[in-house]
């Protein structure tokens, strides 16, 4: 899962994980429609980061990325 944005115009994608080389990947979907940048702001709570940000019927609406004012 990623950004559909980031990846729109990519002729070739590199992937790395965790303690291993770069890979070549594939792009298999995009879903602009529901593209993960979706810039809101709410209240995060410290150590966060990586949690699903959802609405008040539980959907998933965006993943949080950033808390400003984090060290």
């Amino acid at each position: 899962m990623t950004n559909a944005h980031v990846v729109d115009k990519c002729r070739e994608i590199t992937v790395t994980r965790q303690g291993g080389a770069p890979a070549t990947a594939s792009l298999v979907k995009s879903d602009t429609a529901n593209d993960l940048a979706v810039l809101i702001a709410a209240p995060v709570q410290p150590g966060n980061r990586g949690s699903p940000l959802l609405d008040t019927s539980g959907h998933v609406v965006g993943i949080i990325t950033l808390s400003l004012g984090s060290k």
